[in-house]
């Protein structure tokens, strides 16, 4: 594993100080556009909240789910798929 922080510890930074941080910036973060961004990196990847695909195996007869992710330049996850390009 590499060191560093993960895609996990990012989303629980926000989840815990993205609305202080906001509440105390509002010119700057009071639009809903930060908002929505920060949001869709957070439900990035949750099935519930983003969708899925399934699929089954026509050999064995598993299913599979795999969650949609939000295709956002912000989350680590996805910025990772535009730097790679």
């Amino acid at each position: 594993m590499q060191p560093g922080i993960d895609k996990d510890t990012f989303k629980q930074i926000f989840r815990d100080h993205w609305p202080a941080f906001m509440a105390a910036n509002p010119s700057i973060y009071g639009t809903g556009y930060h908002d929505e961004v920060v949001q869709k990196m957070l439900d990035c990847g949750d099935p519930e909240k983003m969708g899925f695909a399934q699929y089954r195996c026509t050999f064995c007869g598993e299913i599979h789910r795999v969650a949609f992710s939000c295709k956002s330049s912000f989350c680590l996850s996805c910025a990772k798929v535009y730097s790679d390009h």
